[in-house]
């Protein structure tokens, strides 16, 4: 499995140099607009913090799934089929490599959040009235500082899961229209269809048990009640990523010629 993954990690590495490098271009051009004191650039980097963490979470995904798209197009996709790992060892080991990546520009977009936006507070005058305000909040909410971490890493965590399930949704959308069509144009039209009834059909399994406004309101005042609302739709995320994994696997063994 290691070895797969890194298999994907090399395929993929001219991407992660290109994202990594953008990264870093922002934080120095918002550092070095704090050490100047150009208000302007300050602002301007600051807004294109949010953004590139948008964008960089949205390819990570991207590249997850386009990664199995080309494994089945391309005419020399059966090679990697032919190692001595099973199909369902080299499903598994692209949405661990998703898993992975996602993690770890997760821990270093959160680093780089957690370092800036104190600077930027400050250079503004606001982290005081910044600080007051959240234990303002925490005390109307009788919540604790660990207490209210923990529900921002629960909420964190199903964000997460259910991105994962999507992108699992998206191989087994693919495997489906690879079935189907096998190697004739236009399965990525066949592939879209089935991406957004499969999201669809989620989405109405999901309302089946969601809460309403009022009923998550009141739990997330304890952190007992943070994982009762959390829980749910982290349970259908996990069993749907397993389902598309596995289904996945079985209509590749028997049923795509590649």
């Amino acid at each position: 499995m290691g070895k797969l993954i890194k298999y994907e990690l090399r395929k993929n590495l001219g991407m992660l140099i290109a994202m990594l490098s953008t990264i870093g271009a922002v934080e120095i051009y918002f550092l070095l607009s704090l050490a100047a004191d150009k208000e302007s650039h300050v602002a301007v980097s600051a807004f294109l913090m949010p953004i590139g963490c948008f964008l960089i979470a949205l390819l990570v995904f991207i590249l997850g799934v386009t990664s199995y798209s080309r494994e089945l197009s391309q005419k020399s996709s059966y090679l990697l089929f032919m190692t001595p790992h099973s199909t369902l060892s080299i499903i598994s080991s692209k949405v661990l490599y998703t898993v992975v990546l996602g993690v770890g520009f997760a821990a270093l977009l959160g680093g780089l959040l957690l370092l800036d936006i104190p600077l930027l507070l400050d250079y503004f005058g606001e982290w005081s009235g910044f600080a007051q305000m959240l234990d303002n909040l925490l005390g109307t909410r009788n919540l604790s500082l660990a207490a209210f971490l923990f529900t921002a890493l629960f909420f964190a965590l199903t964000a997460f899961c259910q991105v994962l399930s999507m992108v699992g949704l998206s191989y087994l959308s693919i495997t489906l229209s690879a079935t189907l069509l096998q190697n004739r144009k236009g399965k990525w039209v066949l592939s879209v269809a089935f991406f957004l009834l499969l999201a669809w059909l989620n989405s109405r399994l999901a309302a089946l048990w969601g809460y309403d406004v009022n009923s998550i309101d009141r739990m997330l005042d304890t952190l007992d009640g943070a994982l009762q609302a959390c829980l749910p739709g982290l349970l259908q995320a996990i069993g749907v990523l397993l389902i598309s994994v596995f289904g996945s696997a079985w209509l590749l063994d028997r049923y795509v010629s590649l």
